[in-house]
């Protein structure tokens, strides 16, 4: 079975989230967003389906804010991140066949784009609201090569930092200023 509790620290009182608790689901991934709302992530057990549902932390209903389905399987949104100044949210999902960057508002409504093409994303270094910018690993012309990149919001100025061939694993400064090769 699976549940899940909002405890309120002052009251002591827990809120259970309006999810079928003897249902066949998975439920992982709860998050707070920068206005202190929770959300989770729900999968159905043939994992062709994941909806991210916000949780109202008083009464525990949910409001979806996002649904994909797959014909296969889907995968948790590991690095989804809600940005605090746009009341919205990146995720890095493979709808299209290839791992890509999509920022969606906060109902689910597709803003844009990110990326896109016969590559794949890998992760997520650093979303900087500030300049409007995304950080990330993906093989773009190399699927045996894994480099770092950074690209607009808006899905222009994809540029390749790393420039050396094979595999890098980097750590991007909190301003995006800097980062470094391990």
């Amino acid at each position: 079975y699976v549940k899940l509790g909002i405890a309120d620290l002052k009251s002591e009182k827990v809120t259970w989230a309006d999810f079928e608790e003897k249902a066949d689901q998975y439920i992982a991934w709860p998050f707070w967003t920068p206005e202190n709302n929770l959300t989770v992530q729900w999968m159905n057990r043939s994992q062709n389906n994941i909806v991210i549902y916000s949780i109202d932390e008083k009464n525990g209903s949910k409001k979806e804010i996002y649904n994909e389905k797959q014909n296969e399987w889907v995968e948790w949104f590991e690095d989804l991140t809600f940005l605090q100044n746009e009341n919205s949210f990146i995720i890095r999902s493979t709808i299209d066949g290839f791992a890509h960057l999509y920022l969606y508002d906060i109902n689910g409504k597709l803003k844009k784009r990110i990326t896109s093409g016969e590559w794949e994303v890998k992760d997520i270094h650093l979303v900087d609201e500030k300049n409007k910018k995304v950080f990330f690993h993906a093989w773009k012309d190399n699927s045996t090569e894994r480099h770092l990149f950074v690209v607009n919001f808006s899905g222009k100025n994809l540029k390749q930092l790393t420039k050396e061939s094979g595999t890098h694993a980097c750590a991007v400064s909190p301003g995006g200023k800097y980062f470094i090769d391990r």
